[in-house]
């Protein structure tokens, strides 16, 4: 039975080089999908503030027509 041919040591370190290129891009991919998964989750923050902050003034407004309204009148 024939023996396995020996790789010379350029190729297994290339071998070697590639393999840890997959494994980052690898890595690289996932870190990319939780950014986005992060983004999004800022945007649906962002959001929400907005428009808390949206119901805020509106709030103020109408608080500072009801003081408008309700002050006494200066005789």
């Amino acid at each position: 039975m024939p023996s396995a041919p020996q790789l010379s040591p350029a190729i297994c370190s290339a071998l070697t080089l590639r393999q840890g290129v997959i494994q980052l891009e690898e890595e690289q991919q996932a870190l990319q999908k939780k950014l986005k998964g992060t983004e999004d989750e800022v945007d649906k923050y962002s959001e929400s503030v907005k428009e808390a902050q949206e119901k805020l003034e509106q709030a103020e407004k109408k608080a500072a027509d009801v003081r408008t309204y309700c002050q006494p009148l200066s005789p």
